[in-house]
């Protein structure tokens, strides 16, 4: 027997679906952009202002 709650189940769960994968990118961008490891050119301790958190 078909329930009309099945679609709008399904489409809430297809939008929280895509706003965590959508959270998550900008999460994983943000690390990337602020994480000073990959920078070896200049060394992180001696740019003191970006990476106060960091240390």
């Amino acid at each position: 027997m078909y329930s009309p709650y099945e679609a709008f189940i399904g489409c809430q769960a297809a939008l929280t679906n895509q706003c965590v994968k959508a959270l998550l990118a900008a999460v994983e961008f943000y690390a990337g952009l602020l994480d000073p490891r990959p920078d070896l050119a200049v060394p992180a301790r001696s740019v003191k202002v970006p990476y106060v958190w960091w240390w």
